[in-house]
């Protein structure tokens, strides 16, 4: 298949498919930290989802290390 997954030379023990997985999301982080971000400063608060933006703030703050996972 190929050369070794790069996620996988950095956590052994891991299979293929998770490793690949892992490193799909890492990839994505940034792009995901800043839909959070629009979220938080976009979503108008009469829309019904308020539990949305606070679930984001919530995200954001464990991506900038604020608060322990």
């Amino acid at each position: 298949h190929g050369r070794p997954c790069a996620a996988k030379i950095l956590v052994r023990g891991v299979d293929d498919d998770t490793a690949k997985a892992n490193a799909r999301l890492i990839a994505a982080a940034p792009e995901m930290a800043e839909l959070l971000r629009w979220v938080t400063t976009n979503l108008r608060l009469d829309s019904g989802v308020t539990h949305v933006r606070e679930t984001a703030r919530a995200l954001l703050a464990r991506i900038d290390g604020e608060v322990a996972s």
